[in-house]
């Protein structure tokens, strides 16, 4: 549809100054993006965005995060440059797009779309999950792949958490699909690792992608591969309760405006409101959240 969907509106960012100048902030009727040359492309997420909307038949938002061939572990080769590590070392060096981190730059249009449109909404807004594919371009350090992965999940809850003050969202679901075993990228450890964070945390959800038709590269989804993607994925968002008809956007209560988006306002990875350093709970945290960052406790 060439004037774009009827109820998806979506912010995306891949890392390149000219997505960034393009959407950064902005949330427009989708139409699929590409920058390689003019091909005209998606991934199966498009078709999961037609299936929310056939489902629900009204608004709902998307700000995605993408970029092929992208690992989190910066000892691997990943295209631009670019990596999702959520190691506060790391992160302490990095900033987005120029400075290699697709992990600050996803958080930056978070906050960016939170600000300039989420927040506007009459009806409110209900952060429902994160939808992750990725995984291949780790393949070279699978054994770190569990804890990298499991390191950004907290991350980027931790991260929503700040930004909205809504300490709910230390469990917001975060739902990965698997890769095709008979890809040429395929890696058995980063597969377990997936399967094995969903043991672990009750709201990391995995889609088993394993058996999704490939195309003629015997890497990417060929069309009918990318359906039962989408399917599956959709049916995912189902089982979850995330396309319940009552309220699907509505935001829950919120601390006073004066109180949230503070300066001073920290969290630990488990969400929790932190005062100089000590979690309201009295313990203290090894590492907090701040202004989207994570800060090392200095008291540790």
């Amino acid at each position: 549809d060439k004037g774009g969907s009827r109820f998806c509106y979506w912010s995306y960012a891949n890392g390149t100054e000219e997505a960034w100048q393009m959407f950064s902030g902005k949330m427009t009727p989708y139409m699929p993006y590409t920058d390689n040359n003019t091909t005209s492309r998606c991934g199966f997420d498009a078709i999961v965005y037609h299936l929310i909307e056939e489902a629900l038949q009204e608004r709902f938002y998307v700000i995605k995060e993408s970029r092929g061939g992208t690992a989190i572990d910066p000892r691997c080769n990943s295209t631009g440059n670019l990596w999702w590590c959520a190691d506060a070392d790391w992160l302490s060096t990095a900033s987005p797009r120029s400075g290699h981190s697709l992990t600050l730059e996803f958080v930056e249009n978070i906050g960016l779309c939170i600000d300039n449109v989420l927040s506007q909404l009459e009806e409110g807004y209900r952060i429902q999950c994160i939808m992750w594919h990725q995984g291949e371009a780790d393949r070279t350090q699978p054994a770190a792949y569990h804890d990298n992965l499991r390191q950004l999940v907290s991350y980027l809850r931790a991260c929503i958490v700040e930004k909205t003050g809504d300490p709910s969202y230390a469990t917001l679901p975060f739902i990965a699909g698997t890769v095709n075993r008979n890809s040429t990228q395929y890696n058995a450890v980063v597969e377990q690792a997936v399967l094995q964070l969903a043991t672990e945390d009750p709201n990391f959800h995995v889609v088993d992608m394993s058996d999704c038709k490939l195309g003629s590269d015997v890497l990417h989804f060929d069309a009918s591969g990318s359906i039962d993607a989408a399917q599956r994925m959709f049916e995912k968002l189902k089982s979850l309760g995330l396309l319940e008809e009552e309220d699907p956007t509505g935001v829950s209560s919120l601390p006073a405006e004066g109180e949230r988006n503070s300066s001073n306002a920290c969290y630990d990875l488990q969400g929790r409101q932190v005062a100089n350093g000590t979690a309201i709970s009295g313990k203290t945290p090894d590492i907090y959240i701040r202004n989207g960052r994570k800060i090392l406790n200095p008291s540790r």
